[in-house]
């Protein structure tokens, strides 16, 4: 008696937490196609003539973090290269605009001349 007054109350503890777990299982919803885990992504890698020193690096990265579209941004004045991971819809040319918006120069568009004039003295140096 003692048995089954023990195994009872255990058997309806499992059902309990078995139909739990199926009805959770249930509600689960899928991951729509075009969600954060699967969004498409794009690369460009744009040449900057006139960035010369760290602070340009800092300048491009912390402005171009700010275009709508751009996710992120890696500047290196050693090479002259800013490499952007940016929604698809943003293009490349956009992206060379809004460099030249800042005040620095790229292969296809030139620096704005006010916005160039705006940054610290060590970044209006040309490449040598």
């Amino acid at each position: 008696m003692i048995i089954k007054m023990l195994v009872r109350p255990l058997s309806i503890c499992s059902i309990v937490i078995l139909w739990g777990l199926a009805a959770s299982s249930l509600m689960a919803k899928p991951t729509p196609a075009g969600s954060a885990d699967t969004a498409v992504v794009a690369t460009d890698t744009v040449h900057v003539l006139n960035m010369v020193c760290g602070s340009c690096d800092n300048t491009i990265k912390t402005k171009l973090r700010k275009v709508a579209g751009v996710q992120s941004v890696q500047a290196d004045h050693e090479t002259g290269t800013v490499i952007v991971e940016h929604n698809p819809s943003l293009t490349k040319d956009d992206i060379e605009k809004s460099i030249s918006k800042i005040g620095y120069s790229t292969k296809t568009h030139p620096a704005n001349k006010a916005a160039h004039e705006g940054l610290p003295s060590c970044c209006k140096k040309e490449n040598q």
